[in-house]
């Protein structure tokens, strides 16, 4: 694959997922403000709705208690004609069944007085017009001495007339049909003295007070306007709690966004290192098997030379030399062919008990010639004592053979030392292979079983393979369901420890 196509369509992936990243945080962002600006908008409505009803509270209660104090046995009491339209019953309590409008007028004192009692969401509402100071109507006489209804004599007269709970009551219910649902806090002063009426606020802090909702109550009733304060302690958490839906989806389609990025990077990253390991492979198998081919070729070119087919030995000799070489290619080819079916799941392993000891014997046999050749040295120590396994002998012969030629291959300056450990442990038998070769670092230690890998030596090539031998160890090892695992240090050899079970 292209590297710089790979760049490009990482690049443009890349961008793609920061710009859908970007747009959905702002898609989130702005929908909680909306959440927000709803909630100060229903916060608001409520608490005017609730001030509305407080006043109409007020204005109810307060005519009440003024018709009541008024002296029943007086002669003219029963004649007020606020009485005989029925805006006040026989005991001097306001009708809460008036519905309409009353209009009297002094011919006395001259003093006019309006009275209209409608229902607003099934509360009885009040509102009056009063012209003049005085009126003989001792009943109607109320709205001129009172001012209609007022506070100026301080806030006891206020909590006589409103308690504590109908506020809280009236608050609940406001912000409810409101559609908020949440814990709050008030607080309800008069704002000149900052004298508190009611309040369940320990302490208002400035946080507080500027994360509040605050409005004027009574406004249009008393000379001194009260203010309504109410904090929500819990709004973002509330707010954040009804935008659950659309975040937890905006999350995980974002998540989702980001796994596929995640994945596409990863996968175009092991298309192209598969591809550069391909490339390698298809190099180094190039040259190994160009090595047989051209000493094959030259050899039959001598036995077709006269001179040295009439030298019987020479002949055997150049024959030889074609059988060992028509080996070595057939092996190589066979071995790739071998790891193709593998990797395909094409080899059915053809399990028998076999003698472990006798495995490693025919290891160290084949591989005996070429250690004495670099003067070096094999060593096996059998310490099993139950050393049968249920294995493909095949298959296995061919895992510790590629272990022993790797540790050939990669040997260091010294003279080439392998020991090879055989011992029963845990229901099962552990072979461990030691070398004293070039040793590996961590990172090479990591990608050893990944196909095609080979240890990088520099610019030298004097190390031959495919880089399939210890990937091929690893699958064998996992399909009669051992395990291998690899110790080394850089200079001072490795050690590949093989464990088949029992069972």
């Amino acid at each position: 694959m292209n590297k710089k196509l790979v760049i490009l369509i990482i690049v443009l992936l890349s961008l793609s997922t920061i710009g859908i990243t970007i747009i959905q945080v702002k898609l989130i962002k702005q929908g909680i403000e909306l959440r927000e600006t709803q909630f100060e908008s229903n916060a608001y409505n409520a608490l005017n709705r609730t001030a509305y009803h407080l006043e109409q509270l007020y204005a109810l209660q307060k005519l009440n208690i003024s018709a009541y104090n008024l002296d029943a046995d007086a002669s003219d009491y029963q004649n007020s004609l606020l009485i005989q339209y029925g805006l006040f019953d026989s005991n001097g309590f306001l009708n809460q069944n008036f519905i309409g409008e009353i209009s009297i007028h002094d011919s006395m004192t001259g003093a006019h007085l309006t009275i209209n009692v409608d229902t607003n969401d099934g509360h009885q509402s009040i509102a009056y017009n009063a012209e003049g100071t005085s009126f003989e109507d001792p009943v109607a006489n109320l709205f001129f001495q009172s001012g209609g209804f007022n506070i100026n004599n301080g806030t006891s007269e206020f909590r006589n007339v409103i308690t504590k709970k109908q506020i809280e009551e009236t608050l609940i219910n406001e912000l409810r049909s409101a559609g908020i649902r949440t814990k709050f806090q008030y607080t309800l002063f008069e704002p000149v003295t900052y004298t508190t009426i009611y309040s369940n606020i320990n302490e208002l802090t400035p946080e507080i007070y500027q994360n509040s909702y605050a409005i004027p109550i009574y406004n249009n009733l008393f000379g001194n306007d009260l203010n309504l304060l109410v904090y929500f302690p819990s709004k973002n958490i509330y707010i954040l709690k009804n935008l659950w839906g659309l975040l937890s989806a905006s999350l995980l389609f974002l998540l989702i966004i980001l796994y596929c990025f995640a994945t596409s990077f990863m996968i175009i990253y092991r298309q192209k290192k598969l591809s550069d390991l391909k490339t390698d492979f298809i190099n180094n198998m190039t040259h190994e098997l160009k090595t047989p081919v051209a000493t094959i070729s030259l050899a039959g070119e001598m036995l077709r030379n006269a001179k040295v087919l009439a030298d019987t030995e020479k002949a055997k000799n150049y024959a030889g030399i074609i059988m060992e070489e028509n080996n070595r290619l057939s092996s190589h080819i066979e071995r790739v062919l071998q790891f193709a079916r593998y990797d395909k799941g094409q080899i059915e392993l053809k399990k028998e008990y076999c003698n472990i000891n006798e495995i490693i014997d025919e290891v160290v046999h084949s591989s005996e010639l070429r250690i004495f050749n670099m003067q070096g040295k094999i060593e096996v120590r059998k310490l099993a004592q139950n050393p049968v396994m249920l294995v493909d002998r095949h298959h296995i012969t061919n895992l510790f053979n590629n272990i022993v030629d790797n540790a050939i291959k990669y040997k260091g300056d010294s003279d080439l030392f392998i020991q090879i450990k055989i011992e029963n442990v845990n229901d099962g038998i552990l072979v461990g292979v030691q070398d004293n070769g070039i040793g590996m670092s961590k990172e090479t230690q990591r990608k050893i079983f990944e196909k095609f890998y080979r240890v990088p030596t520099g610019n030298l090539h004097d190390v031959k393979g495919f880089g399939l031998g210890l990937s091929y160890v690893k699958a064998m090892t996992k399909a009669h369901k051992g395990r291998i695992t690899v110790s080394s240090e850089l200079g001072k050899g490795s050690k590949f420890e093989v464990f088949l079970p029992s069972t």
